[in-house]
């Protein structure tokens, strides 16, 4: 699957996903916590703004992302956002 925002805008595919899934994932568990994904959050974003958009990817509550889940819920979100949270961790 890819994203695409724009023909101006960054492709996010969901390789570029699943590594960023890696790199949020800091114990290598296999999933990503929300603390984990707060901790991986884009400098110029809040944690109350990071919050928020883990309440919309973990839809079921469990306080816990798959990869799968992951990229699957940040193919649903605003895609400027996934590209940019994708952007600044491949650095």
């Amino acid at each position: 699957a890819t994203l695409a925002t724009s023909s101006s805008m960054a492709i996010v595919s969901s390789e570029r996903l699943s590594e960023l899934f890696s790199k949020i994932d800091t114990d290598g568990d296999g999933s990503v916590s929300k603390e984990e994904f707060i901790a991986g959050r884009l400098d110029n974003m809040s944690e109350e703004q990071v919050t928020a958009m883990w309440n919309q990817l973990d839809t079921t509550g469990s306080g816990s992302l798959t990869e799968s889940d992951f990229v699957s819920a940040m193919g649903s979100l605003d895609r400027v956002c996934a590209t940019r949270l994708c952007n600044q961790q491949r650095q």
